[in-house]
C-alpha cells in the first residue's frame, strides 16, 4: 500500500481526509517516495496494506473500527506539521487524514497529508486516494498550511470520494469510485496518523479538529485507541479524543 517511488505529478487547482505528510523539487521528473495508496507491493508490505486482520500498534496512532451505522462519511481538518527528520539515510513517513478500508480489510479510500523523508531531506503533500478511482497529489504544501481531509460515500449511489484541500492555497486533489469498484463493501475506517516505517518524522504535536464519523464527534463514534509503537515503546502517543478533536503527541523512536 505504501512506499512506492514514481515520478511527480501535479494536480491542477480544483481537479475535482488522509498519515503525515513541500516545495515542489527543481525537476518534475525527480523520482520522490509517495508513500502509501498503491495497488502494487512495495518494500514496506504487500500491496495496499490488509488492516483488517494486521491493523495494530504498530501502523497507527489513532482510532479504528466499524461504525455500528456503516459508513457514510469520515472528516478531518488539521494545520500542516513543522517536522525534522529523524536520520540522514534512510526513509520515513508519517500519514495524517481518515482512512476506509473495505470487508475484506484492504484501504479502499485516504484522504490525507503526507510528511516524508528521504536520505534526511523532507517533503510534504496532500493526496487523495481510491481504490479504482487512483491516487492523485499534490506537492505544494508547507508547514502551517491548514488541511481539509473528507471521504465520503453516497448513500443511494455507494460512489465513494475523496477531496483533500489545502485551505491556505486553495489547492485540491479528488479521487472518486462507483459503488463495489473492488468488490467488496466498505466496512472499517481509521482516524488519525499511519505509518510504515522504523522511524517516523520528529514533530510536536499534531491537532486534528472536525473529526466527525457519520457526522457523529470521534469520541462517540465507538472505535478502538491505538498508540504507534517501535517495539516495547510509544512512539507517538494518541490522547482520548475530547468531542471532535483528536491530537497525537511525538514521544521518540528507536
Amino acid at each position: 500500500m505504501r512506499a512506492v517511488t514514481r515520478t511527480l505529478a501535479l494536480a491542477g487547482v480544483g481537479s475535482v481526509m488522509a498519515l503525515a505528510m513541500l516545495a515542489i523539487p527543481a525537476s518534475a521528473s525527480t523520482p520522490r517516495t509517495v508513500v502509501h495508496h498503491s495497488s502494487t507491493s512495495s518494500v514496506v508490505g504487500a500491496a495496499k496494506g490488509k488492516f483488517k486482520s494486521a491493523i495494530n500498534d504498530t501502523l497507527i496512532a489513532g482510532y479504528f473500527g466499524t461504525p455500528s451505522a456503516g459508513i457514510l462519511s469520515d472528516t478531518s481538518t488539521f494545520t500542516a506539521p513543522s517536522f525534522t527528520c529523524a536520520n540522514a539515510t534512510d526513509v520515513e513517513d508519517f500519514a495524517v487524514g481518515p482512512y476506509v478500508y473495505d470487508s475484506t480489510g484492504y484501504e479502499d479510500a485516504a484522504s490525507d497529508i503526507q510528511s516524508v523523508c528521504e536520505s534526511g531531506a523532507p517533503y510534504y503533500s496532500i493526496s487523495a486516494y481510491t481504490s479504482s478511482g487512483g491516487n492523485n497529489y499534490v506537492f505544494n504544501v508547507n508547514a502551517g498550511d491548514v488541511i481539509s481531509a473528507t471521504i465520503s460515500e453516497n448513500a443511494s449511489t455507494g460512489q465513494t470520494t475523496a477531496v483533500t484541500t489545502d485551505l491556505t492555497t486553495g489547492y485540491t486533489v479528488t479521487s472518486s469510485q462507483a459503488n463495489g469498484a473492488d468488490g467488496h463493501s466498505d466496512t472499517f475506517l481509521s482516524e488519525g496518523e499511519l505509518t510504515y516505517f522504523p522511524d517516523v518524522p520528529t514533530f510536536t504535536t499534531i491537532t486534528q479538529s472536525n473529526c466527525l464519523i457519520n457526522g457523529v464527534p470521534l469520541k462517540g463514534a465507538g472505535l478502538t485507541l491505538y498508540n504507534l509503537k517501535g517495539g516495547h515503546y510509544v512512539q507517538v502517543k494518541t490522547d482520548p479524543a475530547k468531542g471532535s478533536t483528536l491530537e497525537s503527541v511525538f514521544k521518540k523512536n528507536t
